[in-house]
């Protein structure tokens, strides 16, 4: 059974249980669910000149967003640009 999150809530808990002609039986223990969201700002980032070329270094999220990061960008600009 599909189920829409439609608040800003990133933590639920579910539970079931069935109905019967005699009536409703005993819910299931509840099942907590963590909404997964876009990954939190990278904890560390840091570039250093070495030789011909850069040595960038960074260190993932403290909050994945639920699920395992699966790739990280990263995006360079010259002086001379104005925007990323």
């Amino acid at each position: 059974m599909p189920f829409a999150f439609t608040n800003s809530e990133n933590k639920f808990r579910f539970r079931v249980r069935a109905k019967n002609g005699c009536g409703w039986g005993e819910a299931s223990e509840p099942l907590e669910v963590v909404k997964s969201t876009v990954p939190g700002e990278i904890s560390y980032f840091n570039v250093n000149s070495r030789g011909c070329g850069l040595n960038i270094k960074w260190q993932g999220p403290e909050n994945e967003g639920g699920k395992p990061i699966k790739r990280f960008r990263i995006d360079i600009q010259s002086e001379n640009e104005q925007f990323f």
